[in-house]
């Protein structure tokens, strides 16, 4: 009954954020839109109240280590494990100066596929010419200083393991010539898992921002994908043996 209860409060809270940032990028896209293409305002307004979502039940601890190595002023393709809803609310908290990349599937949900839409995140349709048209999309952004936000799983995991990762990513960072930076989350599948509507009232939000990795390091994309995906599925790894060494 709690876990009910707690849910659909939080479901409420979220709904009432997610009106909030419609209205106000609305707002911000109509006297912006003339000057600034890219909607910084907006963009703004919509990470600052994302991240509030996270932050809505104090039975969730957010722990965040490595923010010392995250610099919003350098252009950089940030990869991310996803585990859940919540991945983006909780980047949010950190991360700034920047664009999501997401299916175009998301831009068709009311409220958060219209400030999607509003605030100019970048749609791709899967499949195989979805790496040229992040391409396109992407540098124009990295160009004027923006970084690309991306999930390379391509999806949610269903059993909390990490899923192999697309290459788009590290062609965008290989091509552009900037750092891919590896953030690793953990805890957000066991708060709200695949199916069910419910969130858990109790547990962990874990956002790990690794060391930068320069493409230049490496003999091609292939050989960083596959370098960026070993040291996620370590770091994993050892979130969750830290989390049950302090639960024994």
């Amino acid at each position: 009954m709690k876990r009910t209860l707690v849910s659909i409060y939080l479901w409420v809270f979220i709904f009432f954020d997610f009106v909030s940032i419609l209205i106000l990028t609305f707002i911000a896209n109509l006297f912006t839109r003339w000057f600034d293409e890219h909607q910084k305002l907006a963009n703004f307004i919509m990470v600052w109240f994302g991240g509030k979502v996270t932050k809505a039940w104090p039975g969730w601890k957010i722990h965040i280590v490595g923010k010392e190595k995250y610099n919003k002023d350098v252009p950089t393709v940030y990869i991310s494990n996803h585990q859940s809803f919540l991945d983006m609310p909780l980047q949010a908290i950190v991360l700034r100066n920047f664009k999501w990349v997401a299916k175009i599937e998301l831009f068709s949900i009311p409220i958060m596929g219209w400030f999607m839409r509003l605030t100019r995140q970048l749609s791709v349709i899967r499949g195989k010419s979805s790496a040229k048209d992040l391409l396109d999309k992407s540098l124009p952004l990295i160009k004027k200083g923006y970084s690309i936000c991306i999930f390379p799983e391509g999806g949610r995991t269903r059993n909390r393991e990490l899923l192999p990762f697309k290459k788009g990513a590290f062609i965008l960072a290989w091509d552009a010539g900037i750092p891919v930076q590896p953030l690793v989350l953990d805890g957000a599948f066991d708060l709200n898992q695949p199916d069910d509507w419910r969130f858990v009232e109790k547990g962990e939000l874990h956002l790990h921002f690794l060391d930068p990795v320069h493409p230049k390091d490496f003999a091609d994309v292939d050989e960083l994908t596959d370098y960026c995906h070993k040291i996620c599925t370590e770091r994993l790894a050892e979130i969750r043996a830290n989390k049950l060494a302090l639960a024994v």
